[in-house]
């Protein structure tokens, strides 16, 4: 190639526009002048260069050619550097280069996408078959016409000159190759015509297998860095190419799959991810899911959140599933204006003492004596909670919700009160002792929510409800007895006690709302519950046999016989 490298005319100044330049035609339509460069920016080769676009006269883009001489039937290889324009105008800025047969016939047509930057010279190397003795390179501007264009110098044409494979082994002594390969970046290069086709074979050696090969640009690994999991592969040599080949001991094969992260809430499926050995997820990570009244805590490796904990940045060795964590939301609602409940729920409220004369509970209109204003928020738990006893699971979830937040317990949500909800409940009585466990009389906790432990839990959630402390009745029979202490001790409210797991039998209209905590064995061992026991059984005895004698004589003078 004539003047490749732009260096005729010389340029006087930085910059100089001509009609023609040596070597190289003005094939512009219609004509515009040819900008060559000399002071403005650095060039590739030389003093000089040329920018394309860069007639402020014109109303098209500049663009010149050189014919040479070819061989029929050769190959050749196009070299040249090119750069972006500093000024934002060029942003869209394209070189546009191909090469021609003599017959016009297309032997090679590329576009560049030179655009908007700093000054970076970068080589482009392409092939093409000659066809002609002659052919004919062109370079022209795409893109805006705004004077702002492409950069191109050291234009360079070499005749029998095809592209190359140049084939290399990752890892030596693993495998060999056909044609031969060399070691990882040293690799073996071998020269083909143009278009023409290389079959490139891999062969394990014992203990090892084929893996991959990876197909890219010789100039850059990570261009166009394509995987191709067949040990034979054929490649079209229009290019210069690098392959490499990767071979694998047997055992470490599975190491290079994709593993699958399964995502669940409970049994129900919410997606899968996929990661290779030893990374983690990264961006890739599922979307945080969304349940109404929920609020979601991460993700763990096993359904009870007993597990380990799992996130974006977790590294993967193998297939996995991790479940979606939840706490439960604590909602609030607003105190019926008539006692009783609200769609399904109970609401607390604190009696006030009786009037002289009055009745607590009901009146005959039937409004509750002593409602005063609504609180911004209710009870949280309305039961006694127990291990080893039937549950509301409702209302332990709840107990694990708040032990989970407010203890920082990591209970798993399930509403079963087992060992580890026991264990926090006697955490939370241990912390509170003077509120919860003091009013007995004792200082081990016992990890059963009652009367005291109930009610120190509801005020935490809600201290607006100011709860007086309960009457301290025993939970003797397995069932509860909840109440407020009034005017002379009486205990306001008391209900009998229920059978194991049933719900305090309070008057809706009056419900008592406080509550905690003592084991039968712990009375016991305060020398106290079996006193109070045997005197009930006795009085029990005595109401019985006196009933029974007096139903006897009311039956004997009814079928007495009249004589």
């Amino acid at each position: 190639i004539e003047n490749g490298s732009f260096e005729k005319p010389v340029v006087s100044g930085g910059w100089q526009l001509y009609d023609s330049i040596d070597g190289w035609n003005n094939v512009s339509e219609p004509s515009a002048q040819i900008e060559l460069q000399g002071n403005v920016f650095d060039s590739a080769d030389g003093n000089q260069h040329l920018e394309l676009d860069s007639d402020p006269q014109g109303s098209s883009a500049s663009a010149i050619e050189q014919e040479f001489e070819t061989i029929p039937g050769e190959s050749y290889q196009l070299i040249f550097a090119w750069s972006p324009r500093p000024q934002e105008q060029a942003t869209d800025s394209e070189v546009n280069v191909e090469v021609r047969s003599e017959e016009d016939t297309l032997l090679l047509s590329e576009t560049i996408i030179s655009g908007y930057g700093s000054i970076k010279w970068q080589y482009e190397t392409y092939y093409f078959t000659a066809e002609d003795s002659k052919a004919t390179i062109k370079f022209s501007h795409g893109g805006p016409i705004n004077t702002y264009g492409g950069l191109v110098d050291d234009v360079q044409v070499y005749c029998g000159v095809g592209p190359t494979l140049t084939v290399e082994m990752w890892e030596s002594g693993r495998g060999t190759t056909d044609p031969e390969g060399g070691s990882r970046h040293n690799g073996i290069a071998y020269q083909y015509g143009h278009g023409e086709e290389a079959t490139l074979t891999a062969y394990p050696n014992e203990g090892y297998e084929f893996r991959r090969w990876i197909l890219t640009d010789i100039e850059d690994i990570q261009k166009d860095r394509t995987p191709y999991y067949s040990a034979i592969i054929d490649v079209v040599m229009n290019r210069d190419w690098r392959a490499i080949a990767y071979f694998l001991p047997t055992e470490e094969e599975s190491l290079n799959d994709p593993y699958t992260v399964t995502f669940k809430d409970g049994e129900d499926p919410l997606g899968t991810k996929n990661a290779d050995h030893g990374k983690s997820l990264g961006e890739n990570m599922q979307e945080n899911p969304t349940k109404a009244g929920y609020t979601f805590e991460g993700w763990n490796t096993k359904e009870d959140g007993t597990g380990e904990s799992f996130d974006s940045t977790k590294e993967i060795t193998g297939d996995i599933t991790v479940y979606a964590m939840w706490t439960s939301e604590v909602t609030t609602t607003t105190p019926p204006t008539s006692g009783g409940s609200r769609s399904g729920q109970r609401v607390a409220f604190i009696p006030t003492p009786a009037a002289e004369g009055e009745v607590l509970g009901e009146t005959d209109e039937g409004e509750v004596l002593g409602e005063t204003d609504e609180t911004s928020c209710e009870m949280y738990l309305y039961e006694h909670l127990r291990y080893g006893r039937t549950n509301n699971p409702d209302e332990v979830l709840k107990l694990q919700t708040f032990l989970n937040q407010h203890m920082g317990e990591s209970l798993p949500l399930n509403g079963f009160f087992g060992e580890l909800t026991k264990k926090a409940v006697e955490h939370f009585q241990s912390k509170y002792a003077e509120q919860v466990l003091a009013p007995w009389g004792i200082n081990k906790p016992t990890g059963y929510v009652y009367l005291t432990t109930r009610r120190w839990i509801n005020m935490i959630v809600c201290p607006e409800l100011n709860l007086p402390i309960p009457s301290l009745v025993p939970d003797s029979l397995g069932g509860v007895r909840v109440g407020l202490v009034g005017e002379d001790g009486v205990v306001l409210g008391e209900e009998d006690a229920r059978e194991d797991g049933d719900v305090p039998a309070v008057d809706d209209e009056m419900e008592d709302i406080d509550d905690e905590d003592l084991l039968d064995a712990e009375v016991d061992a305060e020398g106290e519950e079996t006193e109070d026991e045997d005197k009930s059984n006795t009085g029990a005895i005595v109401v019985i046999i006196l009933g029974l004698a007096v139903l006897g004589v009311v039956l004997y003078y009814i079928f007495k016989p009249i004589r």
